[in-house]
């Protein structure tokens, strides 16, 4: 395994094609992912420790509940504008892609909005079994749900 590893780096600095260039932009990938995944759990580290076990543990079941809710938000629209925006590019039709990233914000902004509106409603009325700590950071949670649904977008 050793032997190869000379090999591996020189075929990668040395070869322009596209193998090389597709290990490449797969390594820096992989570097961004395990950056972001210690950057999470830093996070939470520190976010547990300041806030302690019980608030720590409103939080993160009001972002599990807000990110759930921003997956019907989404309404399938990340994977449609991957497979539209790559063939309107093929065609250079770009304010074709214009057109559709507008309608696809658009789109899901009402839809989270609507949402919010809904799941609020909800939490009023359940307001009398959740105590005032959990509705109130369910309220501020939710004001995260059109950017939530925006972002993977």
């Amino acid at each position: 395994m050793n032997k190869h590893l000379p090999h591996l780096f020189s075929f990668i600095q040395r070869d322009g094609g596209l193998r090389a260039e597709l290990f490449r932009a797969g390594i820096g990938t992989l570097g961004v992912k395990v950056g972001n995944t210690l950057l999470l759990l830093a996070i939470s580290v520190t976010l547990a420790r300041i806030l302690g076990a019980e608030k720590y543990g409103i939080y993160t079941y009001v972002l599990a509940w807000v990110t759930i809710l921003g997956i019907p938000a989404q309404i399938g629209l990340p994977n449609l504008l991957v497979r539209e925006i790559a063939a309107y590019q093929a065609k250079e039709q770009w304010s074709l892609i214009n057109g559709l990233l507008r309608w696809a914000f658009q789109a899901v902004f009402i839809l989270a909005i609507a949402l919010v509106s809904v799941a609020a409603f909800i939490a009023w009325k359940m307001s009398e079994h959740m105590g005032g700590e959990h509705l109130a950071t369910f309220g501020w949670g939710l004001l995260l749900l059109p950017v939530i649904a925006l972002g993977e977008v």
